[in-house]
């Protein structure tokens, strides 16, 4: 027989629906006050919010790689063409995880998580990291930056769902 359940610490099961629609029962005191946050995670401004920093993240990556095409002819490290050419590939890569491009999506699946996409750009950030170049260098740190606020988005609310949920229509 099930033991009964102590009267002095009743028990309240909140159901919580998360971002990818997988429900998570939180245990809860009765009486105790969840903490309430003014900043609601799952709302539409904070998710926009999220992809104008992505935004901001690929102009800023576009403009770095505008000035490495002004330095062109000047560097004579073969790094620098190869880097910059990379640098174009991971802009685009980047550009087909916000518009969720599923077919290319398949072969970066870390990129379909809101985690992977902001170690990404935390891996880009790193290797645009040069001390002799200020704009590099600035355009660096906002990278990483930007990549940490997305993997703490990413743990605060869970994941973009791939395909949005369609609402079912009565049919009459």
């Amino acid at each position: 027989t099930p033991k009964p359940q102590n009267p002095k610490t009743p028990r309240k099961y909140k159901i919580i629906e998360m971002a990818d629609g997988e429900e998570v029962k939180k245990e809860q005191k009765v009486g105790d006050q969840e903490s309430v946050s003014k900043w609601d995670w799952n709302s539409q401004g904070c998710k926009i919010f999220v992809k104008i920093l992505v935004g901001i993240a690929i102009l800023l990556l576009a403009a770095a790689i505008i000035v490495r095409f002004l330095r062109f002819g000047k560097e004579s490290s073969v790094f620098f063409y190869i880097w910059t050419f990379y640098l174009l590939l991971f802009i685009a890569m980047l550009v087909i995880s916000v518009i969720r491009v599923m077919k290319i999506l398949v072969f970066f699946t870390f990129l379909k998580t809101m985690k992977g996409t902001g170690a990404f750009m935390i891996f880009v950030g790193t290797l645009l990291f040069d001390w002799n170049h200020i704009f590099e260098l600035c355009v660096s740190l906002v990278l990483i930056l930007i990549g940490a606020l997305y993997i703490f988005y990413g743990f605060k609310v869970g994941e973009i769902p791939d395909k949005p949920k369609e609402e079912k229509k009565d049919k009459k």
